[in-house]
């Protein structure tokens, strides 16, 4: 899984915040307890001015690992 976050980053790299929300949700149930996963989801989210979204995906890692 460690592969598919990597994609998701190269996006961001480049400003794709709509493609790597995409990917995000194709592999959100497969990273159900990953921090840094639902840390970066919640930076794409935010980026797309999706704030309240961001912050439940914030809160998601901060549950897994406070």
């Amino acid at each position: 899984m460690r592969n598919k976050i990597v994609e998701i980053l190269e996006l961001i790299k480049i400003k794709k915040f709509k493609e790597a929300q995409k990917k995000c949700e194709l592999v959100k149930e497969n990273l159900k307890e990953n921090v840094e996963f639902f840390h970066i989801y919640g930076f794409v989210l935010f980026n797309l001015k999706n704030y309240d979204e961001a912050i439940n995906q914030w809160h998601n890692a901060i549950s897994i690992d406070p």
